[in-house]
């Protein structure tokens, strides 16, 4: 993988450095395009003769490599082999890399997006207590009202006040909110009911 100034080794086999300046990274030649950077011999390919890492240790003298990037085209890096002996690659080879580097780059797009859940979700849980806290002061009950095309209807958020005013809990109504309809005094029923749904419309 590359920044503005190194490339460093996040998965490696047979490399001892862990991280090179980007000025000598062949990687910071192959992620400036679409197509992988083959180097038969960097000896002679006028690309990398003059590279510190030809010149002297680690001596590469073959290298090919893939880039990463995102599905919105963004160069994370490569995927690559490199030797310390010239070598010639067959095209089979070339796709077989670019088949790695393909799952490669799926997998980081998915460990982003995990990251990404899970750091929205904490926000969110933030959100939820905090209105949860909010709901539990106000006086009188705070809820979610949910009425469902076959005419059924539901309360997915109650505040703690419920269970003062009706008698029920929250945990009772989420799913159905008969149980309030039913223990309401019939002179009471048009009333709740209607109040209810009007405050459910005018917020749709």
């Amino acid at each position: 993988l590359l920044d503005s100034e190194r490339q460093w080794f996040k998965s490696a086999h047979g490399i001892g450095a862990k991280e090179t300046h980007r000025d000598s990274a062949f990687c910071a030649h192959a992620i400036l395009g679409t197509e992988p950077l083959i180097v038969t011999n960097a000896l002679t390919d006028p690309r990398t003769c003059d590279n510190a890492l030809v010149l002297e240790a680690p001596y590469i003298r073959f290298y090919a490599g893939v880039p990463l990037q995102t599905a919105d085209g963004f160069a994370l890096g490569t995927l690559c082999v490199i030797d310390t002996k010239p070598r010639q690659i067959s095209d089979q080879q070339i796709n077989d890399l670019q088949s790695l580097a393909l799952q490669v780059t799926s997998q980081l797009e998915l460990r982003r997006l995990n990251r990404s859940l899970t750091s929205s979700q904490a926000q969110l849980k933030e959100v939820h207590d905090r209105l949860h806290q909010i709901a539990a002061q106000v006086p009188g009950v705070v809820y979610q009202f949910e009425l469902r095309a076959d005419g059924t209807s539901c309360f997915p958020f109650a505040s703690e006040g419920i269970r003062e005013i009706y008698r029920v809990s929250p945990e009772d109504v989420r799913h159905d909110a008969a149980k309030i309809f039913n223990i309401l005094h019939p002179d009471d029923y048009s009333a709740v009911v209607e109040s209810i749904q009007r405050s459910a419309n005018d917020l749709t």
